[in-house]
């Protein structure tokens, strides 16, 4: 049997298998899992109990070609536990396809360096007060923070307080929207913002693209992960947020936030499949229903109706769904209006949501730009999610007409999204118009 590890690393926030932080390996493996699994558990428990902590749990997933091994960890000793658990999977290598003996004599010994060395004992102290408190919580390598925006008070890791230094009652959270999907994210998010600015309501927002409050550029590049969403929530001068939670960033660290008010999914299709284990549609929906984790019971999880995949996936969850559908028709649209549910949906060329049973005409689709008068649909689709999310968040009606109207979807508020550009050319064979499409389009699913 040939077995050959792809990856190491932590996962620092809800993911895929649970809601605990882990140490997690992928590997490869030519053959069946089982006996792989059966032997990396039985290392993994014996180094448990040799470093102390024998309370950690394991958990696996079996892939076509592969499997996913976590070992549960305090958020302290991540780095150690990624540690054990290699030397665990070395030890399975050893048992099922003659690898290297791991030599516990030195072994056992460099692990319990490495979690003594590591351990930081005030930082867990802090994490059970604030969970404690009901106070928002972050934490990475460098900085670890209590409360969000004009709230938020930050440590190094090094330097922090005792929880009986803390006055509790000074933090506060804000609104928080989460965004995920394959195609549709970052227009959502920033739609969303719109709307929510509004409002009146200094907007954060991560993206594919940057991260920004208000007008205030924080930084331009990728921050759709963990990282992007810490950096937003401690921003001093943000009052609500909109993260775009990409399948990277859930899949390499879990989710950003242990908390969100609403979390949306835009649709799932066909998209980096056989990254990190995830090869068919179906495995990539459970990947984007990560977001569901960040619900409390009284959340919102905004959901397409028109999106066979997560229709079907939803029939299982115990959560608060609002529906979007681009056909009023819709079957499970309707039976979510019927049983007094809240839902937006495309009829008579304007944007509706009904709530417990009564409808109202939001906005009509001629007054945001960004549908090119009726014919992009798919961002018809995007403007009922954010208008989904803005009515879970209890935005009023005028504000998402005004924040929908004033998005334009061009290359200033929306670069490499749907922008249309048109040129006037004129030469010695005579005049005429030319007009450019420029669209991100990185799928299949986003050309068509």
């Amino acid at each position: 049997m040939k077995l050959k590890l792809t990856d190491s690393r932590r996962l620092t926030g809800a993911n895929l298998f649970w809601d605990r932080p882990s140490a997690i390996i992928d590997a490869a493996v030519d053959g069946p899992s089982g006996a792989v699994v059966d032997a990396w558990r039985k290392w993994a428990v014996r180094l448990l109990d040799a470093v102390g902590y024998p309370d950690e749990q394991t958990r696996h997933r079996s892939f076509d070609g592969g499997v996913s091994l976590l070992i549960s960890a305090p958020i302290d000793v991540l780095y150690s536990m990624c540690e054990l658990n290699e030397v665990a999977w070395a030890g399975a290598v050893h048992d099922c396809a003659n690898g290297d003996m791991p030599d516990l004599v030195e072994e056992i010994p460099r692990l319990n360096r490495l979690f003594d060395e590591e351990r930081n004992p005030r930082l867990l102290q802090l994490q059970a007060a604030a969970a404690a408190a009901g106070v928002p919580f972050l934490w990475d390598d460098d900085e670890v923070s209590l409360g969000y925006g004009k709230t938020t008070q930050i440590w190094t890791p090094e330097n922090l307080p005792a929880p009986e230094e803390i006055d509790w009652d000074r933090f506060e959270s804000i609104p928080v929207a989460l965004v995920t999907g394959t195609n549709g994210k970052s227009t959502t998010v920033r739609m969303t913002a719109a709307i929510m600015m509004a409002a009146g309501f200094n907007t954060g927002l991560t993206s594919t693209d940057f991260i920004r409050v208000g007008q205030r550029m924080i930084d331009r590049g990728d921050y759709s992960g963990t990282g992007g969403a810490r950096t937003l929530m401690r921003q001093p001068d943000v009052e609500m947020a909109v993260l775009e939670v990409a399948r990277g960033g859930l899949l390499r660290r879990g989710l950003g936030v242990e908390h969100a008010n609403v979390a949306a999914i835009t649709n799932v299709a066909a998209d980096h499949l056989g990254d990190y284990g995830i090869n068919s549609v179906a495995e990539l929906i459970l990947a984007k229903f990560i977001v569901h984790r960040a619900l409390g019971p009284e959340d919102t999880l905004v959901l397409n109706a028109d999106d066979e995949g997560i229709v079907a996936h939803a029939a299982g969850l115990d959560q608060r769904i609002a529906w979007f559908s681009l056909d009023e028709n819709n079957p499970r649209l309707r039976a979510g209006i019927d049983s007094g549910g809240s839902a937006c949906y495309l009829s008579e060329g304007g944007l509706w949501v009904s709530v417990g049973g009564a409808s109202r005409r939001l906005v009509d689709v001629n007054d945001i730009a960004a549908t090119q008068g009726g014919l992009a649909r798919y961002n018809i689709s995007n403007a009922l999610t954010a208008a989904s999310i803005a009515i879970a968040l209890g935005i009023p009606d005028d504000a998402i007409r005004s924040g929908l109207g004033a998005f334009r979807g061009d290359e200033n508020d929306n670069p490499g999204r749907g922008n249309w550009f048109e040129h006037e050319l004129k030469d010695e064979r005579g005049s005429g118009k030319v007009r450019i499409l420029v669209d991100f389009a990185h799928n299949e699913h986003g050309m068509q």
